[in-house]
This record gives C-alpha cells, structure tokens and sequence, in this order.
C-alpha cells in the first residue's frame, strides 16, 4: 500500500511527491531512536515481570517449608520488592511507549503543513492545477499516515524480538553445568547426635515442636525418619543444616559440616518409589 501510493502520486506529480521524498528522512530519524528506546524498556518490564513470576513461583511451590520454618515474611518481602520494582518500570516504560502514538500523529500533522505550502505555491505559478494537487497530496498525505503508523506497532515489535532471542538463548544453553564436573566433596564423616534439644519456631514460641529431642545417628548408619505430619521432620533437617538455633544449648562440634544433597526430605504424602530405599 505504502509503494502504490508514491508510485501513484509520482505518475501525478513528482515534484510535490519529491517534497514528501524529503520530509521521509525525517521520519527514520525519529522512529530510530524511538524503536531504540522502546526496545529497551520493554527489555527492563519483560526482566521484571518474569522477576515478579519468580518470587510467585519460589513461594507457591515451597509453601509447606515455607510454612513449616518461618520463611513468611523473608519471601513476602522479597515478593512486595518485585512487585514495587515492575511498578515502577511498567510506569515509566508506558510513558515512553505512549509517547510512540503521539509522535505518530504529530509527525503526519508536521508532514502536511509543509506539503500544503509547496502545493499552494504550485499551483500560483501554475504548474499544478487544484485537482491535480489535491489529488497528489492526498496520495502522498496517505502514504505517510502508512509508514507513521508503523510506530504505533514498535512496542510490539520489541516484545517479539525480545522473547525471540531470549528462546534462541534458551536453546543454545549448554546442558553441562559446572556442579557436574566437581572433583571435591565435603568431609561427611562423625556421629550426628541431638541431645536434649527443645524449639520452637520465632513466629509462635509458645508452642515447642521439638522438646527433650534425644537423637544419635552413627557413622556410615542410614536413617529414615517416618512420622505424621507436624511432628517435626522437616525441623531436625533445618536445624541440621544450621537453618535455625535450637532453644537450647546445642554442641555441633561433633556434627559433620553437611549439606542438603545429604538430607533428602521426603513429603509427608505417599509416593511410589521406583527403586529400593538403599539406592
């Protein structure tokens, strides 16, 4: 549509076409950099929504542990900071965004005035009759209103580009990882032994959920722990991995330096295993 109407209007009048030729330059110069500018705004809203989606997704999924070890407040303020900062960009892109369909409409308003004075001087000398000039402005008028609405596409040509490299990046993402290639473990060696061990969780310390604990796990023994749900698994685990203080006095001197791949907890739903407990 863009090409048959300036190809029209130049079978016309090329020399008023010509005029639109010139103001045309104009036009890229300010798409350029406002392509550029949306570009990146809609690369700061993309990073914080898929911010917000993160801290939803971590809290969702791990709701019981949440729960269970007093995280509350830790991923609800970690929540509120994503949602605070994809405000605040959302906010300051729209205007950017926003401006894309005002400098649209200007810039067609801005081509007119300049056309319309050449045409009038046209037709003084008598080169252009009315008709003829009326009729090539319009070709020309139309062809512009064309190419300035493209703007008005710039934020959604930015999103697409945007998660199309981000899926190109995902797919040449090398599947070795450096924790696979690891030679060092930690020393997992000693007795892990609880020894009169009583807690509670800081957001209700009135209620215990370990009292009086007496627990000793030897070297090189495997022991799983089964209970009902709320006796306190998933507490020995956390105050193992030095997640939280027992209220009482604790020796962790004789207690190996673990970590969580050693302390695989198990939900309190049935599950199928497909191997043996051993393995």
């Amino acid at each position: 549509m863009h090409g048959v109407g300036l190809i029209w209007a130049l079978a016309r009048g090329w020399q008023l076409t010509l005029v639109g030729f010139a103001i045309a330059p104009v036009f890229a110069d300010v798409m350029a950099p406002q392509s550029n500018l949306v570009s990146k705004c809609e690369v700061h809203n993309k990073r914080a929504r898929e911010e917000v989606a993160k801290q939803y997704y971590d809290a969702i999924s791990n709701v019981r542990a949440i729960r269970a070890m007093g995280f509350k407040d830790a991923f609800q303020e970690k929540f509120d900071t994503a949602i605070d900062s994809a405000l605040t960009t959302g906010v300051r892109g729209a205007f950017f965004e926003g401006c894309t369909y005002g400098v649209a409409s200007a810039l067609i308003y801005l081509a007119e005035a300049p056309l319309f004075y050449i045409g009038a001087v046209l037709i003084a000398k008598g080169t252009y009759s009315y008709l003829q000039m009326i009729q090539t402005l319009q070709l020309i008028v139309f062809s512009v209103s064309i190419g300035s609405q493209l703007m008005a596409f710039t934020h959604r040509i930015a999103k697409a580009t945007r998660a199309t490299c981000d899926f190109n990046r995902l797919l040449k993402l090398s599947t070795a990882t450096d924790e696979s290639k690891g030679i060092l473990t930690p020393d997992l060696s000693g007795p892990v032994s609880f020894t009169n061990v009583t807690f509670s969780y800081p957001e209700r310390p009135d209620v215990p959920v370990l009292r009086n604990l007496f627990v000793e796990v030897c070297e090189n023994e495997c022991v799983a722990i089964v209970s009902s749900s709320g006796s306190g698994k998933s507490t020995k685990v956390a105050l193992l991995q030095c997640l939280h203080e027992p209220d009482t006095h604790c020796d962790r001197s004789s207690c190996p330096a673990l970590d969580r791949h050693s302390l695989p907890p198990r939900p309190s739903s049935p599950s199928s295993l497909t191997c043996s407990m051993t393995r």
